[in-house]
């Protein structure tokens, strides 16, 4: 039915888990076999093609007779994948969230993620220099991963048609005309209802809690050279991303 592409702490577990509580939906988040085709080295286009339909096949077989949709929640560094993906499943709407950058910097220092620790991931996935990368502080290699996420999302919208850019600000009410006007699914009146109610709890790593915004808490809490670096790296892609979601809203793009 759709793709959700994201930056990363910036509210695509909200809206996994808000597809999922749709009876009619299965939802794959981040599921690491797909991750592992897309990264594969040595192999040609056409093979890894294969290689992702029949993983995506395999995990998305029916688990109720009520199942009707597919969603796939990537990894924040597949968005350079995206058109490979879209040649694969033409047609199909995606989605790319992103955030205040600051925000997004202050919630990896508290728990980084996998891509924002040097090392456990080629650093030539975002597009950056071994050696570069060895006279990086652990924020400089992050801001340069979420500037080239970011960089390659904007790019990608420019030049691929059926995607859509959601600031974490808009969700989760942004939910239901997103689903209506972009991945047209219409929703009965029980999904709508469970969909609203697990709006309002944030569950992550086994815990939940009710959901609110916590992004005048982050911002406040950035010292001085994590915004002075946010800044200097992030601002200037996090409001390209603004401007082109203000001028486009939920309309597709050319390719």
């Amino acid at each position: 039915t759709g793709f959700i592409f994201h930056m990363s702490r910036c509210g695509s577990t909200l809206v996994a888990q808000m597809l999922a509580a749709s009876e009619k939906n299965i939802v794959l988040a981040e599921a690491s076999p797909i991750d592992d085709v897309l990264r594969i080295e040595g192999i040609e286009e056409e093979q890894r093609g294969e290689l992702l339909r029949a993983v995506i096949n395999s995990l998305a077989q029916k688990r109720h007779p009520e199942d009707e949709r597919l969603f796939i929640k990537f990894d924040s560094w597949s968005i350079y994948h995206l058109p490979f993906i879209l040649k694969l499943f033409p047609g199909l709407p995606w989605m790319f969230l992103y955030r205040d950058p600051i925000e997004v910097m202050v919630s990896h220092s508290r728990k980084m993620g996998m891509h924002m620790v040097p090392g456990l991931l080629p650093s030539e996935v975002f597009g950056l220099d071994a050696e570069q990368v060895k006279n990086m502080s652990f924020n400089e290699y992050g801001a340069n991963v979420l500037y080239s996420i970011c960089s390659n999302a904007s790019a990608n919208y420019e030049k691929c048609k059926n995607g859509v850019l959601i600031n974490y600000l808009q969700l989760p009410e942004v939910m239901s005309s997103l689903l209506s006007d972009h991945f047209k699914v219409k929703l009965n009146s029980e999904e709508s209802l469970a969909m609203l109610e697990t709006s309002k709890i944030y569950s992550k790593d086994g815990l939940s809690s009710i959901f609110k915004s916590d992004s005048e808490e982050k911002r406040n809490s950035a010292d001085e050279s994590l915004i002075e670096l946010t800044d200097l790296k992030l601002s200037p892609v996090y409001y390209r991303l603004e401007a082109m979601n203000a001028i486009s809203s939920i309309k597709g793009q050319s390719c």
